[in-house]
């Protein structure tokens, strides 16, 4: 892989963004016959797919988790030669999640935590009339649906407050969303949240039925997609400016580096192409999408035993917690048993289950490395305390990249969402906040690339 490349360079595309997005895109245009060039702002490629490495074992420090429902990355995984396997968190399904809340532990197997008849039934209404609502939705033009100005303009956390009585199936509603979408439904548009839904193939598999990991780490599809293509793809190599006219397109870089080429695709979240300039402007519904859209962080870390010791009090290592430094823990073993690793996630300070941490201690690594292993002390006893290792990962400060995951705000989706993925003469728009299925999640990165891909090919390759 080139990080230097020469000062000007003919293709006939560009593809900003060596993510997985971007990444598959390239292969299928190569595939196709044309020449590429593969823009990479960080010298890393993968985007949000990374790995580490902790005690020396691989880990990934990004999205890893995915179910049978992603049609598009197992089947590219199936090219690639990858495998999957089990999460380790199910691999016994007699084993027992840990469930905390307000200073009391209880463990339980099945599907819910122990609730109250009420809360049981109010999850499982709520569910149901979220799910019947999403079967309205228009997978492919959300904004078309029926009311689709009036779910925009409220928010998933408003209709929850208005329809949901029971505390605790409002907790667990959020925990859903928080682990799909990085976002609290305070902070997510109703619209957006029954889109998300519908492209998850329904709101009982956002959650239960992701129960794969990649054999070698998620973050190794982006190193196996990037050795493919050789030095086609550019490290380092942040992109400043854009100037296209109908003819072509010329991108330069932030060192210098000029390519042109008849076609672009961003592979890139609506928030970070704000910070290029394009040439002539945006049309105005782009750039308003763009300029309004958020991205969500979060942290993620992952505590290092010799062992995996709660597999012998008969536990899996999942826990959803009101403990904000570890709300949410999954087992992250090796399959093998070799090392005990126990991942999990956390926010900033916010209305979220990934929130209500105090900057300061997001700040002082030691301190929530402290905090941390405390958490899953409570969770899991003594052993706990002791780990040989742990790592966390912040998102919320990696260079060029805005966030984790994707979401729309209240009314941005039905104001201007059609410009999510509509080309402007020849830029084409990747990334996978701009996928119909599993947006936010590889999978949705996979099947927007190869859709953006085909756009391309369709004009430079006809028949």
């Amino acid at each position: 892989m080139s990080s230097t490349p020469m000062s000007t360079a003919d293709v006939d595309v560009v593809v900003i963004g060596a993510g997985v997005s971007g990444l598959t895109a390239a292969r299928r245009l190569v595939a196709a016959g044309l020449e590429v060039a593969v823009l990479e702002a960080r010298p890393e490629v993968g985007g949000r797919t990374m790995l580490s490495r902790i005690r020396g074992i691989t880990i990934d420090r990004g999205g890893q988790f995915l179910c049978a429902s992603m049609h598009p990355l197992l089947a590219l995984l199936d090219e690639l030669g990858m495998a999957t396997e089990p999460n380790q968190s199910l691999r016994d399904p007699q084993a027992r999640d840990v469930w905390f809340r307000d200073g009391e532990r209880s463990t339980y197997v099945g599907d819910l935590p122990p609730l109250t008849q009420q809360a049981t039934a109010a999850l499982l209404a709520a569910m149901a009339r979220l799910q019947e609502m999403s079967d309205t939705i228009d997978l492919e033009n959300p904004w078309d649906s029926p009311d689709a100005v009036e779910l925009d303009e409220t928010t998933l956390g408003a209709w929850l407050t208005a329809n949901v009585r029971e505390d605790e199936a409002i907790y667990l509603l959020t925990a859903l969303f928080s682990l799909a979408c990085v976002a609290a439904p305070q902070q997510l548009s109703l619209l957006f949240a029954l889109w998300f839904i519908k492209g998850a193939g329904g709101i009982e598999g956002m959650g239960g039925d992701v129960d794969m990991t990649v054999v070698g780490g998620a973050g190794s599809i982006g190193l196996r997609l990037a050795a493919e293509l050789g030095d086609r793809v550019h490290r380092g190599q942040p992109v400043a400016a854009v100037a296209h006219t109908a003819d072509g397109v010329e991108v330069t870089t932030r060192s210098g580096a000029e390519f042109r080429s008849r076609r672009a695709i961003f592979a890139v979240p609506p928030s970070d192409a704000r910070a290029i300039a394009f040439h002539p402007h945006l049309p105005s519904a782009r750039t308003a999408l763009q300029s309004q859209w958020q991205q969500h962080a979060v942290l993620k870390f992952h505590a290092c035993y010799d062992t995996p010791f709660w597999r012998e009090d008969g536990l899996n290592g999942a826990v959803l917690s009101d403990i904000p430094v570890a709300p949410i823990v999954f087992d992250g073993s090796p399959a093998d048993g070799s090392a005990g690793i126990l991942l999990g996630f956390l926010g900033l300070h916010g209305p979220r289950l990934f929130g209500g941490n105090d900057p300061a201690l997001i700040d002082d690594e030691q301190r929530l490395k402290s905090e941390i292993v405390a958490a899953l002390t409570t969770y899991f006893g003594d052993r706990a305390a002791e780990p040989t290792e742990v790592v966390v990962h912040n998102w919320a400060v990696e260079p060029y990249i805005s966030g984790v995951l994707g979401a729309t705000p209240p009314g941005l989706l039905s104001a201007y969402g059609d410009a999510l993925r509509t080309p402007v003469g020849p830029l084409h728009w990747a990334g996978t906040e701009t996928a119909l299925r599993w947006s936010g999640w590889i999978s949705g990165a996979v099947e927007a690339g190869e859709r953006a891909a085909h756009e391309v090919a369709a004009v430079l390759r006809p028949g």
